[in-house]
């Protein structure tokens, strides 16, 4: 079945372009109703942000091989991370799926931040201790051992506190 529709624009204007009429085909089921064409239509615009929000925020399709297999993980993959803003929406945060997004980035930004800024203080801090290691009665690496092993813990504490944080919005 073929509908065709014409546009507002085209009753002012001297000649009609192709812009000003819409054709909608069906041939699924040739008896719909028109006003059902379009409905069915609208429905595209919802599927065009998804893979406009899917591309540019979930990763998808941005791996580094283009193999048909990844293709197909990569689609998967941002379906699934998309179904999980949702759930966090629904079950009760009050904020738009976005404002889910952007807090999930925020929180993985800052600490991903952190963690750049520790590899540098860390090597400033081993530069400095490498000058008075005799004074100290250890070595660096011992000193370095311990350190790491505080700012891990530091790290997961607070990797853990962003879960709880996320649950706690997720689930109200």
């Amino acid at each position: 079945r073929l509908l065709f529709v014409k546009g507002t624009t085209g009753d002012h204007a001297a000649t009609l372009g192709k812009h000003d009429w819409a054709l909608f085909i069906t041939t699924t089921d040739t008896t719909m109703e028109a006003s059902r064409m379009v409905e069915i239509y609208a429905l595209r615009w919802d599927i065009e942000v998804y893979f406009k929000e899917s591309k540019r925020h979930l990763g998808l399709l941005k791996e580094q091989t283009s193999s048909f297999s990844s293709h197909i993980a990569s689609i998967h993959l941002a379906a699934i991370c998309f179904c999980m803003l949702v759930f966090a929406k629904q079950a009760g945060s009050g904020l738009h799926v976005s404002a889910v997004r952007d807090k999930l980035i925020e929180g993985l930004t800052n600490l991903s931040f952190a963690k750049q800024l520790w590899l540098l203080f860390r090597a400033l801090v081993h530069e400095g201790l490498s000058g008075i290691e005799r004074q100290l009665g250890c070595t660096v690496e011992q000193i370095m051992e311990a350190i790491e092993t505080y700012i891990n813990q530091f790290f997961c504490t607070s990797s853990a506190i962003r879960s709880s944080y996320l649950a706690a919005l997720s689930f109200g």
